[in-house]
C-alpha cells in the first residue's frame, strides 16, 4: 500500500510540477527516488527532462473564432433537436387523437348493437313497434352524440396534421 501511495505521488507530482526540474535518485541503499530537489550529497542521481503529456500542458486561451463557431454549432445541434422533439410530440398528439377517435368508433359500435339486439326482441304488435321506434331514436340519438364529438376531433386533427406540414417545410 505504501508503494502505491509513493507512485500516485511521483505521478501526480510529474503532472502538478511539469514546468519544474525532476531528479532521479539513488541513494546509497540502492533505493531509487524521484524528487523536485537536487539529489542529497552521498546519492547519486541525475536530473530529468520531463515533457508534458498530451493534452496536460498549460492552459491555452481559445481562439475566439473557435470559440464562435463551436457556439454556433453546439446552438445549431440544439435548435435540431428540439425541432426533431416539437415534431415527434405532434406526431404523437396526432397519433393520440386518432387513437382516442378509432376507440369512441369501437364504443358507438358497440352501443349500436347493444340497442339492435333490444331492437330484434320487439314483438310484432302496437307496444313492440311503440318500443322498436323508442329503440330507433335512441339509435339516432347514440350516432348523433358520437358523431358531434367525432366531427370536433377530426376538425383538431386537421388541424393539427395541418401545423405538422407546417413545421416539417420550415427551414431548419
Amino acid at each position: 500500500m505504501p508503494r502505491f501511495k509513493l507512485t500516485i505521488c511521483a505521478a501526480l507530482a510529474v503532472l502538478g510540477g511539469a514546468a519544474s526540474a525532476q531528479y532521479k535518485c539513488v541513494g546509497a541503499d540502492g533505493k531509487v527516488s524521484f524528487q523536485q530537489m537536487p539529489c542529497p550529497s552521498g546519492a547519486s542521481g541525475q536530473k530529468l527532462e520531463v515533457k508534458p503529456a498530451m493534452g496536460a500542458g498549460p492552459a491555452v486561451a481559445p481562439q475566439p473564432a473557435a470559440s464562435v463557431t463551436g457556439v454556433a454549432a453546439e446552438m445549431e445541434w440544439v435548435h435540431r433537436m428540439e425541432r426533431e422533439r416539437k415534431l415527434k410530440e405532434q406526431r404523437q398528439r396526432i397519433s393520440d387523437l386518432e387513437a382516442t377517435i378509432d376507440d369512441r368508433n369501437r364504443r358507438m359500435q358497440n352501443e349500436m348493437a347493444e340497442i339492435q339486439s333490444r331492437k330484434a326482441q320487439a314483438k310484432n304488435n302496437l307496444a313492440g313497434a311503440t318500443w322498436e321506434q323508442s329503440l330507433s331514436t335512441e339509435m339516432q340519438a347514440v350516432a348523433a352524440k358520437y358523431q358531434a364529438l367525432n366531427d370536433a376531433d377530426q376538425a383538431r386533427l386537421t388541424q393539427l396534421r395541418a401545423e405538422l406540414a407546417q413545421m416539417q417545410q420550415a427551414p431548419q
